[in-house]
């Protein structure tokens, strides 16, 4: 009824909701599942090497959460691979006192 007060033909919005339906996320990737698979599966050159985040975040002991972050706000990769973590560098201090 909706559809027909809308001029919209009702076959066509059924179409596109299982269209939108099967290409919709799981529950599991809405709570983080996939984001690790993301996370893992992404590469980043620097310096001429390429890696995925979970190699660079061994390799530079920043976190793969604090990378992922990092990218998603826009930082420079430069920056992302080589700006330590400053809570941390706030903990270690305030622990060293």
């Amino acid at each position: 009824m909706v559809c027909a007060m809308a001029g919209v033909d009702m076959r066509s919005v059924i179409d596109r909701m299982k269209t939108k339906l099967a290409n919709a996320p799981t529950p599991e990737e809405l709570i983080g599942g996939p984001k690790s698979a993301r996370m893992k599966a992404a590469t980043i050159s620097f310096n001429g090497e390429t890696l995925t985040i979970e190699e660079w975040s061994e390799r530079t002991g920043i976190s793969k959460t604090l990378i992922y972050s990092r990218l998603s706000k826009g930082w420079k990769v430069e920056d992302v691979l080589t700006k330590p973590n400053r809570r941390r560098r706030v903990a270690e201090a305030v622990m060293a006192a």
